[in-house]
């Protein structure tokens, strides 16, 4: 646990980078997120620009970013304010902690290991990455696992990048660190759980804690954690502050061009790295921000040109932002040619694969897995024996 209690402070110091806890010391709630999206994006970006190896560009991301950040902090004398920052939010840590302790207890290596089906693939990308740049997918990994072949394909898991680079830096083991780094993203994602439920829907205290407590504790996360699914649970926590900018930015759209045109650009930033952690997730951000666009234009019945105009910019900008992106991190926009394909059918050789996997979040089975009383794949479900098609059997 030293090593994720090492990540999450590292993701704190580089996601102040951009955060300004003087201005705003709520927002360190979304630092930990906000740091790993930023650490990963600009190693992805450099990756595919320079081809250099992913271990080598992750070094220099975090190398300049921390650098910065510190800058920041001995200028603006945020200790003290960051340290009671932390210490206020710091309470929203405790369901994740919770979450945290058959891990813990076990040792993360030997948890996920006995609890996951796919432990291993999950790995064999920062492996990749760590003597390849981002565009560089040899055809023996495309004769590969899936999920090596989504992953050096199409970016799916760029959270790879930073096994990646703690492997060039330090040499270590790639499942180990993984391991550690999965127990970090919960925790992160814990802090941005907070800002979305005090921001988004205003509640406080307990009120707050319970809903934290309630969603990182739920059957769906929980499985998500135990399966070790890094991509998926990394992109969690920066939709949760997409959702969140894009509100700011829809508040300050009546104000003018200096209060929404940054946040503009910080929506375009996080919806792009959301797309390299996870497209998916970006795809459903998109879909949730566009329909509240459309929903606050009614509205305020903004459709005279004034108006408009701070939601055409910012349009433009995620828009233009993203094609940059697509066109450095992949060739001929593979990712996107990719994605459309995952969309349209996951496996399709093996239809039957994801049913048999999505059911145990819906299912009691979560929780026997999480007292480590099974192993995945079982048939420990009470609902089993009642389901006579065995497609959807556990």
């Amino acid at each position: 646990m030293i090593v994720a209690l090492s990540l999450f402070a590292g993701f704190l110091i580089m996601g102040l980078t951009f955060i300004s806890i003087r201005r705003a010391p709520e927002d360190i709630a979304l630092a930990p997120a906000v740091g790993m999206a930023a650490s990963v994006a600009l190693a992805y970006l450099l990756s595919g620009a320079t081809g250099m190896s992913g271990a080598d560009s992750m070094c220099w991301s975090a190398g300049i970013l921390a650098v910065v950040a510190c800058v920041r902090i001995v200028v603006e004398r945020s200790v003290r304010p960051i340290l009671r920052a932390m210490r206020a939010n710091g309470c929203y840590l405790a369901p994740a902690a919770v979450l945290l302790i058959p891990a813990a207890s076990t040792g993360v290596e030997s948890f996920f290991g006995s609890v996951n089906f796919d432990f291993l693939s999950q790995s064999q990308d920062s492996w990749h990455l760590a003597y390849n740049s981002v565009n560089n997918v040899e055809p023996l990994f495309q004769r590969a696992i899936v999920p090596l072949n989504w992953s050096s394909g199409s970016g799916r898991f760029a959270i790879s990048m930073l096994g990646a680079g703690t492997h060039g830096l330090l040499g270590s083991d790639m499942l180990r660190f993984n391991s550690a780094l999965i127990c970090a993203i919960v925790a992160a994602h814990s802090l941005a759980l907070s800002a979305f439920v005090r921001e988004i829907y205003g509640l406080r205290d307990l009120r707050a804690f319970t809903a934290v407590a309630i969603v990182l504790l739920s059957a769906g996360y929980t499985q998500g954690y135990f399966y070790y699914l890094l991509g998926q649970l990394s992109g969690l926590p920066l939709f949760v502050i997409a959702l969140i900018w894009g509100k700011r930015f829809f508040e300050a759209s009546e104000h003018p061009a200096r209060e929404w045109l940054p946040k503009a650009i910080a929506l375009a930033f996080i919806l792009n790295s959301l797309f390299l952690f996870y497209p998916v997730l970006s795809g459903f951000a998109a879909a949730v921000l566009g329909g509240a666009a459309a929903a606050e234009l009614v509205r305020t019945r903004a459709s005279a040109h004034p108006r408009l105009r701070p939601w055409l910019v910012c349009f433009s900008i995620v828009t233009t932002t993203f094609l940059v992106v697509q066109i450095i991190v992949s060739d001929e926009l593979q990712i996107l040619r990719f994605w459309i394909n995952v969309i349209s059918g996951v496996q399709p050789s093996d239809a039957a694969a994801p049913v048999t996997v999505f059911t145990e979040y819906v299912t009691e089975q979560s929780f026997a897995l999480a007292l480590g009383l099974v192993n995945y794949p079982s048939s420990a479900s009470a609902l089993a024996r009642w389901i006579e098609d065995e497609v959807l059997r556990i």
